[in-house]
């Protein structure tokens, strides 16, 4: 579809563009035909390729950072990223094993996060990757494509990583503190 066919479209052809997609990405985030046209638009169509692989991941998610989380690999889509989430909620032993790891045992450091002070370990944190080849990529921190998908996540609501140096983490906890969510407190 071109931008000049928008023209010749009617509102009952919109309807049914919009029906064709995902619930998930219909409701939830309050996604309006203005997206859905944006996306018809961009050339690129269909489900993202990252979306069956990150499903798993994402259903570990507390629910209020699901919607998010599905929208986020999208929106990221959209925008000609091919991104999957490669993790979700981490128990402590699992946070302990990743915490330890470049210190206590072989390999390079992947969290300054000791277990309990995770947002991971409320089920508020995923971390991505960038499918290159439909292989799981990730890039420096420097690399351009963590600013855009910071970006991307930012109009969803979401923190990114890349501010304390761990760019393929986001995490959703507004009004919550690490030191409340390890009380038990949950979000509202």
């Amino acid at each position: 579809m071109k931008l000049s066919d928008i023209t010749k479209l009617r509102w009952t052809d919109i309807r049914s563009l919009i029906r064709r997609f995902p619930v998930e990405s219909r409701v939830g985030l309050g996604v309006g035909a203005a997206t859905i046209l944006a996306f018809l638009f961009s050339g690129r169509s269909g489900t993202p390729p990252g979306m069956a692989a990150s499903e798993h991941y994402i259903s570990t998610l507390n629910v209020k950072i699901q919607s998010r989380a599905r929208q986020f690999i999208i929106n990221a889509y959209r925008a000609g990223i091919d991104a999957v989430i490669t993790s979700g909620t981490r128990g402590n032993p699992e946070q302990a094993q990743l915490y330890e790891q470049g210190r206590t045992t072989p390999g390079n450091i992947v969290t300054n996060a000791p277990p309990g002070t995770s947002w991971h370990n409320y089920g508020l944190a995923f971390d991505v990757a960038i499918l290159v080849n439909g292989k799981p990529t990730w890039p420096d921190n420097s690399n351009p494509v963590w600013q855009k998908l910071g970006a991307i996540g930012a109009k969803l609501g979401l923190e990114h990583g890349l501010s304390f140096g761990d760019a393929p983490h986001f995490d959703y906890h507004p009004n919550l503190t690490i030191a409340q969510a390890r009380a038990g407190k949950t979000l509202a």
